[in-house]
């Protein structure tokens, strides 16, 4: 080894020691909560990998139907045909840039660059719904960027030196409209952020396979009053992924807002079949039982919460929760019960007396489990 190649190796060397313990780190906090992200087989990991290694350049040649959500399909591996697309391109990239290492080097690092910046957002680990995502494409392709510009240059060069007169205007035309295409092309993205109503119909629109985009539509539509439109989205996700338990939330409150209450219970509970540890879900349900008068079974509703969540979780849960709605019966119905089972005696007979002001009867109900009728 060279003394100059061991200087920079010497000089990498504590970016990669610093780098190999955030993986593990990394690793060790998904393991401990695998909520905020999730370990995958080798084979899914190698997929995502493989398909994010194709995206990126793509999308950046053709910058068409860009989306705000890229969404991970569940369970996709390496015989998926779009995974096999994918790394057939990545192999023949490869292989030519690795020929032309001689002729042209900067291609095949550009290539390398791209792939080890690219490294740590490629999709080996789950984090949340999307698998890639435009903004991870800004710096690893700065590469590509250089090697395109450089290319110009040494058009430009070949044709003064060989004395090809049309080169430099044919080159110097292709760069102008590339320009002024990528300029347009900005344009309408721009429109595309307008708002997010405009955001999330466009992302349907591109991707009309993604889960979380058509959810997302239905939340706006909801807010803008059209609970109709709303059912519909959530209905074409649940058409989509049908296992997914927040989805039925977000269809029970379109339904809801329709008065249709029973249908959304309904819904609700179908969440709950899904994940009963949802407490979102667990909450909506209570509320609309609670609407509907049906007291016993929103006490049962919220008390279903203990048998998977510890006494003091489910404090904290419910305190964070008054604290934004602090009008909202069910979630102080949620406090007493969590306070009181934890021992906080006094402070549970505080929150009751809350209760007892924002619903009389539930508050009984209350008192009569606890044996303080």
């Amino acid at each position: 080894m060279s003394a100059p190649t061991a200087q920079i190796l010497a000089e990498k060397a504590p970016h990669v020691a610093l780098s190999a313990a955030q993986a593990v780190l990394t690793y060790h906090f998904f393991r401990a909560d695998l909520a905020v992200g999730r370990l995958l087989s080798w084979h899914e990991s190698l997929a995502r990998v493989v398909s994010s290694l194709w995206f990126y350049p793509v999308k950046t040649l053709v910058p068409l139907d860009l989306s705000p959500l890229y969404e991970a399909r569940p369970g996709v591996g390496l015989t998926d045909p779009l995974v096999l697309r994918a790394a057939t391109g990545v192999v023949l990239v490869t292989a030519l840039a690795w020929l032309a290492r001689h002729r042209c080097p900067g291609v095949v690092t550009a290539w390398a660059a791209y792939a080890v910046m690219l490294a740590p957002v490629s999709g080996a680990v789950s984090l949340g719904f999307h698998l890639t995502a435009d903004r991870y494409s800004y710096l690893p392709c700065v590469g590509f960027a250089i090697l395109a510009g450089g290319g110009v240059a040494r058009a430009m060069d070949v044709g003064a030196r060989r004395g090809r007169g049309w080169l430099a205007p044919a080159v110097l035309s292709m760069t102008l409209i590339a320009i002024v295409g990528l300029g347009v092309l900005t344009a309408r993205q721009a429109r595309v952020w307008h708002d997010t109503m405009s955001l999330w119909r466009h992302a349907v629109r591109v991707t009309p396979e993604c889960v979380v985009c058509q959810v997302n539509l239905g939340y706006e539509l909801l807010g803008a009053r059209d609970p109709e439109a709303a059912l519909l989205q959530f209905q074409r996700a649940l058409a989509l992924q049908p296992t997914r338990a927040a989805t039925y939330r977000s269809a029970g409150l379109a339904l809801e807002a329709l008065g249709r209450g029973d249908e959304a219970i309904r819904a609700y509970r179908s969440g709950l079949g899904i994940e009963p540890w949802d407490l979102s879900l667990r909450m909506s349900l209570a509320t609309q039982l609670l609407a509907d008068g049906r007291m016993d079974d929103t006490v049962r509703a919220i008390e279903g919460a203990w048998r998977y969540y510890p006494p003091d979780a489910l404090v904290h849960y419910f305190e964070d929760v008054v604290r934004h709605k602090p009008d909202a019966p069910v979630p102080r119905l949620g406090l007493v019960r969590a306070r009181w089972s934890v021992g906080e005696r006094e402070q549970a007979q505080k929150e009751l007396v809350v209760l007892r002001r924002l619903n009389p009867d539930l508050a009984k109900r209350v008192e009569a489990g606890l044996g303080l009728s």
